[in-house]
């Protein structure tokens, strides 16, 4: 999915700002293999793998998605 060079995608953006990644472990269009691209370029993103969760993880654990975001934010 993000074979190759994808750093012009990241170019434009400030690593340094907080960074969350929420992530379902059985994501098929962005597979868990792929976080290391994120990684790369967002070292000190917070990263969360959420068990059961694919591309649409949000829909099916808000409730945990919310309490991340929220610790995120405070």
């Amino acid at each position: 999915l993000l074979d190759g060079d994808h750093s012009h995608i990241f170019l434009n953006l400030d690593s340094s700002l907080p960074i969350l990644i929420l992530w379902g472990s059985d994501d098929q269009i962005l597979p868990p293999s792929q976080l290391q691209y994120f990684q790369t370029y967002f070292p000190h993103a917070q990263v969360h793998s959420l068990d059961n969760g694919d591309h649409a993880v949000f829909l099916q654990q808000p409730a945990r998605v919310l309490e991340l975001i929220h610790s995120f934010l405070v």
